[in-house]
Formats: C-alpha cells, structure tokens, sequence
C-alpha cells in the first residue's frame, strides 16, 4: 500500500481543486462590484441551488464510476461503464430542466417577485446539467489516479470561466443572467473536451446491466451527497423570505470564503481518498491507514483554517467592500462545522466498502429533514445566526452518526490521542484569533504567527509524528531546498 501514491495524488487533486474553486472565489470582487447586493445574494442562492440539481442529475454516479472502473477496466468493458453513466445523466438531465421549469419557478417568484424569473430557471438548470456532466467525465480520470490530466482539464475550466465572466459579465453588460451564461458555456466546453478525449480512446455503449448495477449503488448516495447541500440552500431560501436578498449576500459571502478550507483540505482529500481506500480496502493496514489519514486531515485543517480567519480580517473590507465586513465574525462560527465533513467521508467510506450506501442515503434523509424544521424555527428567531447554528448542528451529528454505524460495519481504531491535539490546536488558534480581532495591527499579526510558529515547532519536534512519519516528512522538505541544519534542529533527521 502506498501512502506516498495517496499524497501525490492528494496535492494533486488540491491543485486541481484549488485552481477552478478558488477560480469562482477570485470571481466574488468581479460579482460585488458589477451586480447589486441584492442581485448577488439571488446568484449566490442560484449557485447553491445548482449544486443541489448537480447531486440529483448525478445519482451517485461519480461514486460508481470510483467505485467500479478498475473492475471494468480489467475485463474490458469500460465503455460500458462510461456509455451507461452518460445515459443515466442525460436522462436525469432532461428530467430536472422540465421539472425546474415547473416547480422551481413558482417557488423563486415568492422570494423575488421582480422580473422574469423563468430564463434564470432554465439558465441555473442547464448549468447544473453540464456541470455535473463535466465533473463525472472527469471522474474517470481520479478512478485511475491519472491525477495531472485532472489538473488540466481544471485549469481549462478556470480559464474559461474567467473569460466568459468577462465577456458577459464586463463586456456586454449582461449582469445576473451573464454570470448564469458564464457558466453553461464553461461547463459545457469542458465536457465536450473531455468526452471526445475518452470516448474516442474506450468507445461507448450501454449495458441494461451496468445501468441497473450503478444505479442500484448510486442512487441511495443522492440523499448522502445532497443533505447538507438540500440543508443549506433551503436555509438561504428561508433567509431570503424572512431577512431578505441583502442579509443572504452577507451569509453567501462568509461561507465562500470559509469554503476556502473545503476546497484546500476537504475536497481534495476525499478526491484522493476515495480512490485509495477501495483500491485497498482488503490490506490488512487500511484501518491504521484510515486513521493515520483521519489525523493528518484535521492538523491540516486546523492550519488552513486559522490561515483564512488571520488573513481575512483587513483583506474582507479590501476585496469586497465595507459593505460586506459583517461577514467576517460568521467565519469563526462555520469553519467548525464545517470541519466535520472530513469525519463525515471517513465515516461514509466505513459503510461504502461493504457497499452500504443505503444506511448513508437514509441516514442523512433523516437528518435533512430534521434540519428543514431547524432551519425554520431558528432563521425566523434569529436569521443569519440561526443558519449557522442548524449547520453546525447538522453536520457534526451527521458525522458522528455516520461513525457511528460504520464502526460497526468496519471497525477502526481512531488515533483518539492525535486527534484531541489537533481539535485542540484548532480551537486555540482560532480563539486566538478572535480575541485580537480588534486590536491593533502591530498586535494582531505578530501575536498569532507566534502561536502559530511554537505549533508547528511542537509538532515537528515532539512525539505527534512516529519515525516513518517524519521520514517522510525529511524527504519531502529536503526537495522544498530547506536547510539540512533546519531539519536536523526540529528533529527530522
């Protein structure tokens, strides 16, 4: 089993990750500039209604493309794999435009009774559909750990989207409809790309059996992969009827960038992950492995997010504008749980090597539905606050839920001293943070990287990593060029 496989492929994924999520972030000072507040917290409502239509159009097939491409591979019937994925999408692609076009727009005229609301529908679906195209065409090449030609259909996407931003955005002054525009043509040119690129390599064909087979492992993952997407955009939807476009602007802008750590840490890690363990699911030290992993995504975590809450202090006023500063203080509250979606995958993978997936899709049905009353009652009370509060809520329980029958599925001793010191370094740094928050600049910056520095100097030096560990992380620091004396005074060498 290699560990080291799984970290390239890990920084690779979060290159690739990073490029086009952190691409939209750079877009965020373009859309608080060139659109209302108003108009920028109905896109940012649009943006998380699209990806609960991308979870629906899918219907877990990305997990079964993961789950089932080196079976396929080896007995060469791939093209039946990919052929039948892309009919089960294409269906359910057409399914969703009509069923948007019926039901989605009654509902969005009673939060925005201004305008035609019926283009921006259509526009929201058919970007979901060509989004979740893209995104499961390239899932053949995380199945086969092909890591870089992933990073290059990312950057392409980035690029592409920068460019179409401009264009209608900019250029032809399109506003809200242009941002929409922006990313149908995106999505749609990289699918394209990527489909005539595979398909003209393994052919294409459907197989009635593979169709029912993915279908049958994939559909009860719709309720996993949408819960907290069903719980947030329906809290956003709430907020819009009880506080209004402005406030959800505010919240939209906070969770973006508390987002930075997902996209950074979480999304790459269970890119990576995902691929890893089902490819080794019978070595006898994947459960070691699982929990090895499980520690260093909460160290890492824990850096990234005391990164986003030192830096965004001054720069939130900078990039968007004093009108979003409110934004700030909701970052502290969100990265928690937030957080928790890291434990949430580990959790899912327990169930999903003994293919499970039901007790995950009817887990997190039940939770989601918990979450609507939730969301109701404390949004009314307490609008923005009240979102946060449900979130948090809802993702650790789903979490610690998930654990709790994937341990009994497929039972690993987690690391329960490691991970007390990383949720204690998280804590720390961040209470840190916000006890400065409004002090001076010459206290605020210096004080926390001390804390910060003294962290790593423990980690590095003390017992947190075993000797393999810190072998490993001699190796990769002498390619960075770092000193020999250095790693030798942190103990290293």
């Amino acid at each position: 089993m290699n560990l080291r496989l799984f970290g390239q492929n890990a920084i690779i994924y979060t290159i690739g990750s990073t490029v086009l999520r952190f691409t939209a972030f750079l877009m965020l000072p373009l859309y608080t500039h060139y659109l209302t507040k108003s108009d920028f917290g109905l896109f940012q409502t649009l943006l998380l209604t699209i990806q609960i239509m991308i979870t629906i159009v899918d219907v877990g097939i990305r997990s079964g493309i993961v789950r089932f491409l080196s079976e396929y591979e080896k007995t060469n019937k791939l093209k039946k794999l990919l052929g039948s994925a892309l009919a089960i999408n294409l269906l359910s692609g057409i399914l969703l435009i009509l069923a948007s076009l019926t039901i989605l727009v009654p509902i969005f005229r009673l939060m925005v009774p201004q305008g035609d609301i019926t283009l921006l529908i259509f526009l929201t679906s058919l970007a979901a559909v060509f989004q979740t195209l893209s995104i499961n065409i390239m899932a053949y090449y995380r199945a086969r750990n092909e890591g870089l030609k992933y990073i290059v259909f990312s950057i392409a996407a980035a690029l592409i989207l920068v460019l179409s931003n401009i264009l209608f955005l900019i250029l032809l002054k399109m506003n809200l409809e242009g941002a929409l525009f922006a990313q149908v043509i995106t999505y749609s040119l990289v699918w394209i790309a990527a489909s005539i690129i595979i398909f003209s390599k393994h052919g294409i064909a459907v197989s009635k059996s593979t169709v029912q087979k993915l279908f049958k492992f994939g559909a009860p993952l719709v309720f996993a992969m949408s819960g907290d997407l069903i719980t947030n955009t329906t809290a956003v939807y709430l907020l819009t009827y009880f506080r209004g476009l402005e406030a959800v602007a505010v919240y939209a802008l906070a969770f973006k960038i508390a987002q930075i750590a997902n996209m950074s840490v979480i999304g790459p890690f269970q890119m990576a992950y995902e691929p890893f363990v089902f490819a080794h699911k019978d070595d006898p030290e994947i459960k070691k492995t699982i929990a090895s992993l499980l520690s260093y995504l909460l160290i890492v975590y824990a850096i990234v997010s005391f990164g986003i809450v030192y830096l965004f202090r001054d720069l939130t006023a900078i990039i968007f504008s004093n009108s979003y500063t409110d934004s700030y203080l909701l970052l502290f509250l969100i990265l928690p749980g937030m957080g928790f979606m890291g434990l949430q995958y580990v959790a899912q993978s327990l169930l999903h090597i003994n293919n499970k997936t039901h007790i995950t899709g009817i887990t997190i049905a039940s939770v989601t539905l918990v979450s609507l009353f939730l969301n109701y009652f404390f949004i009314k009370m307490w609008g923005i606050y009240g979102i946060i509060l449900t979130y948090n809520i809802i993702m650790t329980g789903t979490a610690l839920i998930l654990l709790a029958f994937g341990m009994k599925v497929f039972p690993v001793k987690f690391e329960l001293k490691r991970f007390l010191i990383g949720g204690t370094i998280f804590v720390l740094l961040l209470s840190t943070v916000f006890i400065l928050r409004n002090t001076p600049a010459f206290i605020f910056y210096p004080v926390p990287m001390l804390l910060f520095a003294v962290i790593v100097f423990y980690l590095l030096t003390g017992k947190f990593f075993d000797s393999e560990e810190k072998t490993f992380l001699n190796e990769y620091l002498s390619k960075t060029g770092l000193p020999l004396s250095f790693r030798k005074s942190i103990g290293l060498v």
